[in-house]
């Protein structure tokens, strides 16, 4: 018979809550941003993609996570002219 995998007296886990995530991926910059959009709803705007950013499938994820708030948002990426950019637009819920 082989050894057990693990020893129940050392190897027990502890239960705890994790720790409160302050962490806001994608949400702190881009709630400032969004919030915009709902003043012009229906719009496409967009913002240059700078280094590391949110992709637009990311952010497409995010929404429908409900992390932008009520409605359909819609994200793509483009490059024009060599630049990436996230292009973003609003529409309130029940609006087509």
């Amino acid at each position: 018979m082989s050894e057990p995998l693990y020893d129940l007296a050392t190897d027990a886990p502890e239960f705890v809550d994790p720790p409160r995530n302050t962490r806001q991926r994608g949400k702190g910059k881009w709630i400032n941003r969004l919030v915009l959009l709902k003043e012009r709803p229906g719009e496409w705007a967009r913002w240059k993609e700078v280094g590391a950013t949110n992709s637009g499938g990311q952010l497409s994820r995010e929404a429908r996570a409900g992390t932008y708030g009520p409605g359909l948002w819609e994200f793509t990426n483009r490059t024009v002219d060599g630049e990436r950019f996230i292009y973003c637009r609003y529409t309130p819920e029940g609006d087509s």
